[in-house]
């Protein structure tokens, strides 16, 4: 499938922020992000709370992980984020790598 998606809209910053969200979900997950599933989203998202990273970086990693999967993310009031979709097959997600 080809889209018409381009990533040269976005700033150098704010590529190297989406790469690190990246590399952060695949060391946490062990998938890639643009392969990311409900259950791998929550996981990710849990290991991000458990390691008390800030609000701020917690919402810009969730951003990289909806515009990369296409997953629908919405944030609520905090970091607390609830995760929505029909893809899931995270079930062997290593405890250790979570940071919990």
């Amino acid at each position: 499938m080809q889209s018409s998606f381009s990533w040269r809209k976005y700033s150098p910053n704010t590529l190297r922020a989406f790469e690190q969200a990246a590399r952060d979900f695949s060391t946490v997950t062990g998938r890639r992000i643009d392969l990311a599933d409900v259950e791998c989203a929550q996981a990710w998202l849990a290991s991000m709370q458990g390691r008390k990273l800030s609000d701020s970086t917690i919402r810009q990693r969730i951003a990289a992980l909806r515009l990369i999967s296409g997953l629908q993310v919405t944030l609520p009031v905090r970091a607390e984020a609830l995760v929505f979709g029909e893809r899931s097959a995270c079930k062997d997600l290593d405890p250790a790598r979570t940071g919990l």
